[in-house]
């Protein structure tokens, strides 16, 4: 396979401006045209000069080019949207839903590699086969000197490459297989795992370079499973991703990002997101779950109090939205039950790990009220311990929903260490 291109460096994160000229399509009509084209991290823009497009550049919203770099490369860029124009000055364009594209295009899928530059992820080098596909992530020394800026910088920055090839399989195939594998490393890294540049290469040393902006760059929680096992938890994990349906990998989805999301901010917004994902993932997988005898007795109770309530009075409650909070406040003892059984249908028991639900509910309920935690008490722990514990809580109960099997991270008195994920099953 080709080595992939180097990785940004911490001295590039300049905007990197490579000149061009080519043509430039709108409604209005075609222009040729010289261009710079920026890239600063995720970010891509294309400047023409405006007295070059005259009135063009005020009356199209969007463009189209092809062309050819100063260093003898071709690129397309299928759609492009204006987000600024200056009299005199420049026009700047923006890709909107397509990619840039660099290079030269093939149909042929033998023999087919995609390199994918991560943001996120600067270690764990392995090699592993999945059926058809072959995966390696590799790491340079620029991955590891980007690592340590990210850290300091608090932004994610390019690391290591992911590079995936199966012969007979489509751009389109690779490139949502790789998208697979992102979201399982971002799950047990504990951050967003995601690319805005990737290369595909064909034999003949064909190749092109495609950057476009992707979600899915948050900096999270922290890992759960360490970087030199990245390779045993992919062997475990992939078999039961290709065996879940569709709905459930969507949910997944869904949750990573909204945990990793949960890893910075201000405290009480991180409680609130972290709480809603619980709720969000009980009500998708415990979808079944009832009151008690006596809580179904009371409620029964209190409906009849309620109608004659409203019978006695019934200018006080026209739309009945009092009465109606009083049925909702059983809505929490389902809800408790759902997210006890979302532990238990995985052997995890959320008291034992420390997370204390009606103080989540709690912490949910003023952010959500008031905007901040004032007034609830921490029963169980400061707040960031309470955070913490349902961070991890979530991670571990998707790495069991995935099968997972093998060493964690964990920690204990403060200070972090591995325990086998089978300890946090309750026999």
């Amino acid at each position: 396979m080709t080595d992939s291109p180097r990785p940004i460096s911490v001295k590039s994160l300049e905007v990197l401006t490579i000149e061009g000229q080519g043509v430039l399509l709108s409604p209005i009509g075609r222009h040729d045209v010289r261009f710079s084209l920026h890239r600063q991290l995720s970010h891509v823009v294309i400047t023409i000069s405006q007295s070059a497009l005259g009135i063009i550049a005020f009356q199209a919203e969007t463009f189209a080019l092809t062309g050819t770099l100063a260093d003898g490369r071709p690129i397309n860029v299928k759609e492009l949207q204006r987000i600024g124009a200056q009299e005199g000055g420049l026009v700047e364009l923006r890709p909107w839903s397509c990619p840039v594209e660099i290079g030269t295009q093939s149909s042929c899928h033998s023999n087919m590699a995609l390199n994918f530059i991560l943001t996120g992820l600067y270690e764990g080098d392995f090699t592993l086969s999945d059926d058809k596909w072959v995966i390696e992530l590799c790491s340079g020394s620029e991955a590891v000197v980007n690592k340590k800026a990210s850290q300091g910088l608090k932004i994610p920055l390019e690391g290591s490459t992911l590079k995936i090839s199966a012969d007979g399989k489509s751009r389109d195939e690779h490139e949502r297989y790789a998208m697979d594998i992102m979201l399982l490393l971002s799950l047990a890294c504990g951050t967003g795992i995601t690319c805005h540049r990737w290369i595909l290469y064909w034999s003949g040393d064909q190749q092109l370079e495609l950057w476009r902006s992707r979600s899915g760059e948050e900096i999270g929680p922290g890992p759960i499973i360490e970087q030199w096992n990245l390779k045993q938890y992919l062997e475990k994990t992939l078999p039961a991703w290709h065996e879940m349906p569709e709905e459930e990998k969507k949910i997944l989805r869904i949750v990573i990002a909204h945990l990793n999301n949960s890893g910075t901010g201000y405290l009480d917004n991180r409680l609130f997101q972290v709480a809603q994902t619980w709720e969000y993932l009980a009500k998708k997988w415990i979808p079944d779950a009832e009151l008690s005898d006596k809580e179904k007795d009371l409620k029964a109770s209190l409906k009849i109090s309620c109608r004659q309530w409203r019978k006695d009075n019934p200018t006080a409650d026209p739309q009945g939205l009092i009465t109606d909070r009083v049925s909702k406040a059983f809505d929490w003892p389902i809800l408790r039950r759902q997210i006890e059984g979302l532990g238990a249908q995985v052997g995890l028991n959320l008291l034992t790990l420390g997370i204390d639900i009606d103080h989540l509910k709690d912490a949910r309920d003023s952010v959500a009220h008031s905007i901040t935690l004032e007034g609830v008490s921490p029963s169980s722990g400061p707040h960031h311990e309470l955070l913490a514990r349902a961070q991890y809580g979530l991670q571990l109960l998707l790495l069991l929903r995935l099968k997972y099997s093998g060493q964690v991270v964990n920690y204990e008195d403060g200070w972090s260490c591995r325990k086998h994920i089978n300890s946090f099953i309750c026999s």
